[in-house]
């Protein structure tokens, strides 16, 4: 993040001081209340640290600056997306994301003609979505899906676009039952397409991916345990 939403170091220091100070040994006393000051002081920085890491505060800021973008603004596009991956690598805060309407905002600018613009829009797909079952839902009920399966078939599409929409694609079917068979039996697949790939091995690559989700949270789990 920018250096803005960084706590002053003074601050962590004379907090520090404080807690050393409020029994330091030398008298045997047991801890003594901090003056009023002090008190006031803590107060403050813990306020200050809270308001300034607080993650909701911060992807409300930056979803309303992805409001003001428009065409060709690549270089501005670009510092809100490497913020915002910060945050919504974080399970809850890309629950978040979506009720702060930050995906209304995503898929407007997946939209533009701009290139770039799409492809830094389509970098925050597979984080919001990535073994996010309340996002994919959230996802399933807009265009979303069809966006991207549409961008597939774009013939001008460049390379890295393509790259960054079919791994959104990916994260936004994977372990979700009923976009994977929404992408799978998309109007826009021709006929000989979805008559081409069997049921069973549509089931088969939708159980693999339901699997390796499965074991991606026993892992995660083990980890934080």
């Amino acid at each position: 993040m920018s250096k803005q939403n960084i706590v002053s170091p003074q601050c962590w220091t004379k907090l520090l001081c404080l807690a050393q100070s409020a029994n330091d040994g030398n008298d045997g006393q047991s801890n003594q209340l901090m003056s009023k000051q002090d008190q006031k002081f803590v107060e403050n920085a813990m306020a200050e640290a809270m308001h300034l890491t607080d993650p909701v505060r911060h992807m409300t800021k930056y979803i309303e600056q992805l409001k003001l973008i428009r065409n060709n603004d690549v270089d501005s596009v670009a510092e809100i997306v490497d913020n915002l991956e910060e945050l919504i690598c974080d399970i809850d805060c890309a629950a978040d994301f979506c009720k702060l309407d930050g995906l209304v905002e995503v898929i407007r600018l997946l939209k533009s003609n701009c290139d770039p613009i799409r492809c830094e829009m389509a970098r925050l797909i597979p984080l919001l979505a990535q073994n996010n079952p309340y996002v994919q839902n959230v996802m399933l009920e807009t265009d979303l899906l069809l966006y991207l399966l549409n961008a597939l078939e774009e013939i001008n599409a460049s390379e890295d676009l393509l790259m960054k929409v079919l791994s959104a694609l990916s994260s936004v079917v994977r372990g979700h039952e009923k976009t994977f068979k929404q992408s799978v039996l998309s109007p826009k697949r021709s006929r000989e397409d979805r008559v081409c790939i069997p049921e069973s091995s549509r089931y088969s690559s939708f159980k693999s991916s339901q699997q390796s989700s499965s074991n991606y949270n026993k892992h995660s789990n083990q980890c934080c345990t």
